[in-house]
């Protein structure tokens, strides 16, 4: 019976080792998430660290300036929740879909991977995506279009930082 568990864990273990990785539906999936509860953490690690270092480094930005500038969007995205229960109403619940999912080929591929060099930060995929999200609430209801873009890198996608809105 030991035997059994172990080989068992043992093949779940390789198969998330081999095909593990988040991909870019549940990086989205956090990404709309995390922005709804104001949670910054889980935000920033949706940006690949390597990126984030070298962006900080250039910037001439240190860790306790990082965190400020953590503390400053979370405060940001509280406001925005706060002006948001106004509008809406208490107890409002929000949906997305994807609408529109796009790879990125060719030239703006080449585009992107040569944006990441500098922080050698290899890139092997981005796409664009477009998502609708739905807030409904007591109050109010309101769809709104929200553009995403995405690389990949290793078996894990990513906000693409150098097109996303200025993190730093």
């Amino acid at each position: 019976m030991i035997a059994v568990i172990a080989a068992v864990l043992v093949v779940v273990l390789l198969g998330v080792g081999l095909f593990g990785g988040r991909s870019y539906k549940t990086t989205i999936k956090k990404y709309v998430k995390a922005s709804f509860a104001a949670d910054t953490e889980t935000i920033v690690k949706l940006f690949p660290d390597k990126v984030i270092k070298y962006a900080l480094e250039e910037s001439d930005y240190d860790v306790e300036d990082f965190q400020d500038l953590k503390y400053e969007l979370s405060e940001q995205l509280q406001d925005q929740m706060s002006t948001l229960d106004d509008y809406m109403g208490e107890g409002w619940k929000f949906s997305y879909e994807i609408t529109n999912d796009e790879k990125v080929e060719g030239d703006d591929l080449d585009d992107i991977k040569k944006g990441y060099e500098e922080a050698n930060f290899k890139i092997s995929a981005a796409r664009n995506v477009e998502i609708e999200i739905s807030i409904k609430g007591d109050k109010n209801e309101e769809t709104v279009p929200m553009e995403i873009a995405l690389i990949k890198s290793g078996r894990n996608w990513y906000l693409d930082a150098l097109n996303f809105a200025d993190i730093f």
